[in-house]
Order: C-alpha cells, then structure tokens, then sequence
C-alpha cells in the first residue's frame, strides 16, 4: 500500500512485463527512464524506449525466444561487472508481496493472450509499413552513404528497400 502512493504500479507492471516480453537484454541496468513531476504531485511512472535490440534488427544481440528475460529481470546474480543488483531490486521485491505477484502474473497473462497476439501484432506492423512504405525511398536516399557504425551495426540507416524490407519481417517474427 505504501508503494501504491509512490509510484503507478500497473505502469510499472507494463513497464516491466513487455521489457521482459521483448527479450530486452540492454535493460534493466541501462535504458531505464521514469519520472514523476518535481513537485511530487503525481506518482512515479516509467517510460519505455530504445528497444530496438529486442527486436532482432541488431545482429550481436542477445535476445529472441529462448532468452529467459524474466529470469534475467529478477535475478540478483544476473548482473556481474558494470551491472549491479540495483536494477532488479524493485521488482524482485514487488514479486516477494503475492498481491503484486499475483496482479504481475494476471496482468502479463492478458497482455499476452491480447495485446501480443500474433494476428493484433500482425496488423499493427502491416499498417506501420503501408504509412513508411512510400516515405522509405527518400530516407534510403538521404542516408545510404553514411558511415556512423555503432559495433559495425548501421544506426537506422537502410541502404535499399529490400534491406528495410527484410527488417520489418524480422520484426514481424
């Protein structure tokens, strides 16, 4: 009850259930935002962003189907090195109160059997690509002869049509 008046707990489950469903591997220990106004008149909330390596598109990333991402974002041992306890610490602790687990649980089982089911999640790339479909010959163009590399992987440029294509179905898997 105490954490309810902090911070938006079923945000935060969002937060956190589709991290773990994307397989997001740069996370919990990087790419984490949240926020809530300086004045504390609202709670807490988190804001998703930079998820691009959970979606395959990188070709040195960790993630996919056989990654156990919720594992990875409860396990206090996970992290070693430059990565500390820290980023799984508030939810590992959620996870200890079984009306969170509980919710946790419920709530990741909706999501799944709706909001990710593969047919919704089908239409939803199908019409991202239909609007990017015309814009993408123009960026191709502006950006083909760039060179910025992060790891020997392009930042977002595409050098051909069939290129993006061959992107929007790995996503699509």
């Amino acid at each position: 009850d105490s954490v309810k008046t902090q911070m938006d707990v079923y945000n935060y489950m969002d937060y956190e259930l589709l991290r773990i469903y994307l397989a997001a591997t740069d996370w919990p220990s990087n790419n984490i935002k949240y926020w809530r106004p300086h004045d504390g008149s609202r709670k807490w909330r988190w804001i998703l962003w930079d998820t691009e390596k959970s979606t395959g598109i990188n070709p040195s990333s960790n993630t996919g189907v056989d990654h156990n991402t919720l594992n990875w974002a409860t396990d206090h041992d996970i992290f070693s090195g430059s990565y500390a306890t820290w980023a799984t610490f508030l939810l590992r602790s959620l996870l200890a109160n079984m009306d969170f687990k509980n919710d946790f649980i419920r709530h990741f089982a909706n999501h799944i059997n709706f909001t990710f089911c593969p047919i919704r999640m089908d239409s939803i790339i199908n019409a991202f690509e239909n609007r990017l479909t015309y814009e993408m010959p123009a960026h191709i163009n502006k950006w083909q002869n760039t060179n910025d590399t992060i790891s020997n992987w392009s930042v977002g440029y595409f050098h051909s049509l069939a290129e993006w294509n061959a992107e929007v179905d790995t996503v699509r898997m």
